[in-house]
């Protein structure tokens, strides 16, 4: 942590620094001729308008890796609280539920999971999808609409599990 709080903070240095060496840079263009007004280089930005675009592009960047992290962060956090509940649980002398041990059956997912895959229900989606495409935008359509049949095609191949028993290993 103490290196990637270090690498930050050379990079805000150096962002913050820019427009300073904005002035210098076009010096050094006057002095070969070049004719510039306060401008950084031969682009036409002063030190200030650098900064913009380059925050712009950081900020950018940096949002999905911000999403991310915080997501790996709270999954992190969830994972440490049950297993500080499945300690106490243990010293405790108290069984664990079986539930809180599977995955598929988690109580704290807000997304429960869904069933088996249902192909033929893809399918007939995509292929409606596909027909729309078709008639609104032409050849790109074809992609969806084939993908549908593919969809169909696997469902014909998917063997079908009777409910309440274990999948076959």
């Amino acid at each position: 942590m103490n290196l990637m709080t270090n690498r930050l903070n050379k990079f805000w240095g150096i962002s913050l620094l820019l427009p300073f060496v904005a002035a210098p840079l076009t010096a050094h263009a006057q002095i070969f001729g070049c004719p510039v007004d306060s401008t950084l280089g031969l682009m036409g930005l002063s030190g200030a308008e650098t900064l913009i675009p380059l925050v712009a592009i950081g900020m950018g960047c940096s949002i999905p890796i911000i999403i991310i992290s915080l997501q790996l962060y709270f999954r992190h956090e969830k994972n440490k609280m049950m297993h500080q509940t499945i300690r106490s649980m243990v010293d405790k002398g108290q069984p664990i539920p079986p539930e809180l041990l599977n995955k598929e059956h988690d109580i704290t997912d807000p997304a429960p999971r869904r069933g088996p895959r249902n192909d033929l229900r893809n399918g007939l989606i995509f292929i409606g999808i596909g027909i729309g495409v078709i008639i609104m935008a032409g050849k790109v359509g074809w992609i969806i609409f084939l993908m549908g049949i593919a969809f169909v095609i696997a469902s014909r191949f998917e063997k079908k599990e009777t409910i309440g028993q274990p999948p076959k290993i």
